[in-house]
C-alpha cells in the first residue's frame, strides 16, 4: 500500500503562520491607509411588515463628510437573492423584515456615516406581519408579505415550481432554547486603473458572492470583476449558541 501525503498525518494549516504572526490581510484591513477610502452604513427597518410614506434624506446628505445617501429609487428596480430572486437592493415601497435595507450612506469616515444614519427621516405604516412559519404556510393566511411571489424567480430551484415551499429539518442539542446567529459579512470595494470593480471578502463561497452582487447591481460600467475571500474566523455561516441572559 503506498504512503499517503495527507491522511494520517498532523497538517500544518498553509495560513497558520501568517496569522499567527500578524501578516495575514483580513478584509477589514483593505481599506486601512488607501487614498480616497469611503465608509459605508446601512440603514435597516425596524419593523416586520410596513409600507416605506416617506424618506428625507436631506439632512444627512447636507453633513459634513458625506458623499452619498441612497435609497431604493437610487437603486435598479429588480429582484436579486441566493435562493429566491425576492429582495431589491434598497427597499423600494415596503420592508418585509426587521432587519430590511432601506438606505445607505457613503462618507470619509465610519463615524460620519454613523451619524448622517442617524439623521434620516423614516415614516413607516405598520402592516401585519408573520411570525409562525405553520401559519403562513396555510392556504387561509391572512397576510400577504409577497403579493408578487408567483413571479418571482428561482434560479437555483426552478425545479420546485413556483407554489411548492422549500421544507429544511434542523436538529439542534438539548438547549432549552437556542437561536440561529449569522456572522455579519464585510466587503470591500476597490476600482481598478481599467474601471472594473474588485471586492474582499470574508463570505465562504466568493463565486455566490459575486453572483449575488452583480445580479442586484445590474448592468453597471463598473462591473464587479473579481471577489476574493479574505480570512475569517471559525464559521462565516450559521451556528447555534446559547442566548446571553
Amino acid at each position: 500500500m503506498r504512503e499517503l501525503l495527507t491522511v494520517g498525518k498532523s497538517v500544518v494549516k498553509v495560513d497558520a503562520f501568517d496569522k499567527v504572526t500578524g501578516k495575514a490581510k483580513y478584509a477589514s484591513d483593505e481599506g486601512i491607509g488607501v487614498p480616497g477610502m469611503l465608509y459605508g452604513k446601512v440603514l435597516f427597518s425596524p419593523h416586520a411588515h410596513a409600507e416605506i410614506l416617506r424618506i428625507d434624506t436631506s439632512k444627512a446628505s447636507r453633513m459634513r463628510g458625506v458623499r452619498a445617501v441612497l435609497t431604493g429609487k437610487d437603486t435598479p428596480d429588480h429582484r436579486s437573492g441566493m435562493m429566491i430572486d425576492d429582495r431589491h437592493v434598497l427597499c423600494h415601497e415596503r420592508v418585509r423584515f426587521v432587519g430590511d435595507a432601506v438606505a445607505v450612506v457613503a462618507a470619509d469616515s465610519a463615524d460620519a456615516a454613523q451619524e448622517a444614519l442617524e439623521m434620516i427621516e423614516v415614516e413607516y405604516r405598520e402592516l401585519p406581519a408573520l411570525f409562525d412559519p405553520e401559519k403562513a404556510m396555510k392556504p387561509d393566511c391572512p397576510v400577504i408579505v409577497h403579493p408578487d411571489l408567483q413571479g418571482y424567480s428561482r434560479p437555483m430551484y426552478d425545479y420546485l415550481g413556483r407554489d411548492l415551499p422549500g421544507r429544511t429539518s434542523i436538529r439542534t442539542t438539548k438547549f432549552e432554547r437556542a437561536m440561529w446567529r449569522k456572522d455579519s459579512k464585510r466587503l470591500t470595494s476597490s476600482l481598478r486603473t481599467d474601471s472594473k470593480m474588485t471586492g474582499s471578502s470574508i463570505a465562504s463561497s466568493n463565486h455566490l458572492t459575486r453572483s449575488v452582487i452583480r445580479k442586484a447591481t445590474g448592468p453597471s460600467p463598473y462591473g464587479l470583476r473579481d471577489v476574493f475571500t479574505r480570512p475569517m474566523g471559525p464559521s462565516a455561516g450559521l451556528s447555534v449558541c446559547r442566548p446571553l441572559k
